[in-house]
């Protein structure tokens, strides 16, 4: 094979690795974009503040019933979320006062940087998601995590999705599939931490 021929070869198989990887992280922008994530960050990684950080979750899912009763789409969950930010916060301040501690809780909603997660059978692409996000005092701890749109964390769920719901979660990412998207994942998550290094710099 000629020289030319070699190139002209190369330079199809890149063209076509590109346009593949470029597709794929179209699909994971749309998982980003129709996902809500709850993420809940210990106090430390002592096993008591461990321990509290799980009271704290199923608090607030058992409440979730209630406090996004009627939410349908993802910006209907987060304008919830936002209205509902004090009961939250209420409700995880009072499982700390209830176990003895003194640690504070603060509650928001905000888009934060999440990097590959696998969460069951669900794998979530690294990049920016909109999140609850509950921090237990110095908030060093490790975290909780995990997706309340569609609600896959939630009783809610047990039920059924609506069509919405169900049409995001087919395209979320399954777990069976992730030696096929291994390396994509990979060339993702690294252009997700470059333009995040980029913004904040």
């Amino acid at each position: 094979m000629k020289k030319k021929e070699w190139i002209v070869l190369i330079a199809c198989i890149v063209s076509i690795a590109l346009s593949t990887v470029v597709s794929f992280g179209e699909e994971c922008y749309f998982i980003r974009e129709n996902t809500l994530r709850l993420h809940i960050l210990a106090n430390s990684d002592d096993a008591t503040d461990q321990q509290l950080k799980l009271q704290v979750r199923d608090a607030v899912l058992e409440q979730s019933g209630f406090l996004f009763s009627g939410c349908e789409t993802r910006q209907a969950m987060i304008e919830a979320a936002k209205q509902q930010l004090p009961l939250i916060q209420r409700t995880a301040q009072q499982v700390v006062a209830q176990n003895g501690s003194d640690q504070q809780v603060r509650v928001s909603v905000t888009d934060m940087f999440f990097e590959t997660r696998q969460y069951d059978n669900v794998i979530l692409p690294a990049g920016t998601y909109t999140a609850v996000r509950i921090e237990l005092g110095r908030a060093q701890g490790k975290n909780w995590w995990c997706v309340l749109y569609p609600p896959l964390c939630v009783e809610a769920a047990c039920s059924g999705f609506t069509q919405e719901e169900a049409q995001i979660s087919e395209s979320l990412l399954q777990q069976n599939e992730l030696p096929k998207y291994r390396v994509k994942l990979a060339v993702v998550e690294w252009w997700e931490s470059l333009l995040r290094r980029f913004r904040e710099a």
